[in-house]
């Protein structure tokens, strides 16, 4: 009788401790509202705008930035891609402004503190595709990043940039 209690004391602990360690994997959304008419092959240069409409963002518009562009240069889509904060006397063909509309932090403190229980952060973020020239709105979408809240340290805000970001890319590469 006493081996089953204990039994059944180590499974509960077990239990729990799952509970508080695991959970949802983060997952990202990208809902578009304009897709361009003709493929973005047929522009050269891409300037990158990063902006938020949410106060305290600034980290996270730089962070996404760099989430953003790094990718971006990799593919070689375009000839050149750069951030049009740097270079604002630069004209590109094309510019990718992004906004911030939506942030949710959640931060390794509130993870060591709550785990689990911090709930999920989010960044939501407006896509718009523009011509250098005309300034025509090409393309319009919304993206969506969520934190993961299985583990102490994965599930921190950066991890909804990135998710972002990785649907900003997705977004501009399925429409190259």
């Amino acid at each position: 009788m006493r081996m089953l209690q204990t039994s059944y004391r180590v499974g509960v602990m077990l239990m729990v401790t799952m509970t508080l360690t695991t959970g949802c994997a983060s997952d990202s959304t990208t809902h578009v509202y304009k897709r361009p008419a003709t493929p973005l092959r047929t522009y050269r240069t891409l300037g990158v705008e990063i902006s938020s409409t949410v106060d305290a963002a600034g980290d996270v518009v730089e962070q996404l930035e760099k989430a953003i562009i790094g990718p971006l240069r990799e593919r070689q889509l375009f000839a050149h891609v750069s951030s049009a904060a740097t270079s604002t006397d630069q004209a590109y063909d094309l510019k990718l402004a992004v906004v911030v509309t939506a942030l949710r932090r959640v931060g390794i403190a509130d993870r060591l503190q709550s785990g689990a229980l911090a709930g999920r952060g989010t960044v939501d973020a407006d896509i718009s595709l523009i011509d250098g020239k005309s300034q025509e709105t090409l393309a319009k979408a919304k993206a969506t990043g969520q934190t993961s809240v299985d583990l102490l340290f994965s599930g921190t805000t950066l991890q909804a940039v990135r998710r972002v970001a990785e649907e900003v890319v997705a977004f501009v590469a399925q429409h190259y």
